[in-house]
């Protein structure tokens, strides 16, 4: 009887373990989405700023109402080339979970498109 309690006993701590260790992964699987996104903050005039936000917008819906929107978690401008407030040429980075990079987007005053899919080849 003793045997059987002790046994029931470490089945129980090894589902709380098991359960403290999904949610410890989970946590970590959206943690370093919310380190890459861009901080509007970081841009010093309100000329950048908005067009950061336009950048990131057109970036966004480049992905809308497809399955790749279900994948990516964040994005992140990786450079933004702008003449007299407008709008050259700007890269955007998108990412799943755990912060793997998914795509690279250019942006231009024309709109977005995909340069190339980093995580599987296009």
């Amino acid at each position: 009887m003793y045997k059987k309690n002790k046994k029931i006993i470490s089945q129980k701590k090894r589902h709380a373990y098991l359960k403290l260790a999904m949610l410890i992964i989970g946590i970590l699987a959206f943690l370093p989405s919310s380190f890459l996104e861009t901080n509007f903050l970081d841009y010093e005039d309100n000329s950048s700023r908005d067009i950061a936000m336009n950048v990131m917008k057109m970036a966004s819906d480049r992905f809308n109402n497809s399955l790749d929107q279900l994948l990516i978690v964040s994005y992140e401008i990786e450079s933004i080339d702008e003449e007299n407030g407008e709008l050259i040429s700007s890269v955007v980075i998108a990412y799943t979970v755990f912060g793997v990079p998914y795509a690279e987007i250019i942006a231009n005053k024309d709109g977005a498109y995909v340069n190339k899919k980093l995580l599987f080849n296009q």
